[in-house]
């Protein structure tokens, strides 16, 4: 049985090299109430979007676009239960995945979403034409690779305005978006597997506690 899931991964290194921590939100389920959207448009433009029994394999998010004529229309899809505030380290990235497939001759864009300050940046945005499920898969992202969501006929993003990943207390929410232009025309896709892990930058009183251990064991091995 697909579930949602909230895991907390470790990693540590010894001697002077980074100290991370990283945290982890999964959905596979899809479940209207785990999830918000909020639509970005110009022109005469709706969309739907809601949990259907077409996932990879069992559930999944389905997501229409209705475009006008000469329209555009970007949808920004909140994973609520995924939430992150910035402690005093700042966050070193983010890491994103997701499935989804499109209808034959009708792509979608697609890009990874976070919100800071109810403000929504995307980052590693393409065009979705596979009509088969594929999996996307995002590097480590800096705040840096991501910009505004600022949705036109020619744009979906503004790379002049960036989330602080070092603005200590903010929150961050974290999704995915999609978008289309042109019209008119209605364009479905279905997305499932989504996951994002956003990694800490410890702060200093973590990393001298981690280090204590290391260095006790340095000073056994050299008394020996």
């Amino acid at each position: 049985m697909k579930s949602l899931t909230k895991t907390l991964a470790f990693a540590t290194a010894i001697a002077g090299c980074a100290v991370s921590q990283a945290q982890t939100f999964s959905d596979t389920t899809f479940n209207n109430s785990d999830w918000s959207a909020i639509s970005f448009t110009q022109g005469t433009t709706s969309f739907t979007a809601g949990q259907v029994s077409l996932g990879n394999p069992d559930t999944g998010r389905q997501v229409t676009h209705d475009l006008g004529d000469t329209t555009a229309i970007g949808v920004a899809h909140v994973f609520n239960p995924a939430s992150v505030t910035i402690g005093t380290g700042g966050m070193a990235g983010l890491t994103y995945q997701i499935d989804f497939i499109v209808q034959p001759f009708a792509p979608v864009g697609l890009g990874f979403l976070v919100v800071q300050n109810g403000r929504y940046y995307i980052s590693n945005y393409l065009a979705a034409t596979q009509t088969q499920w594929t999996t996307a898969v995002s590097d480590t992202l800096t705040e840096s690779m991501f910009g505004e969501v600022n949705v036109s006929l020619g744009s979906v993003q503004n790379m002049n305005s960036s989330p602080d990943f070092d603005l200590v207390g903010s929150t961050l929410q974290f999704g995915f978006f999609t978008a289309n232009s042109g019209g008119p025309i209605i364009i479905q896709s279905n997305y499932d597997n989504f996951s994002v892990s956003a990694e800490a930058v410890p702060e200093p009183a973590t990393m001298a506690l981690l280090a204590i251990p290391a260095l006790a064991a340095l000073r056994k091995k050299k008394s020996r």
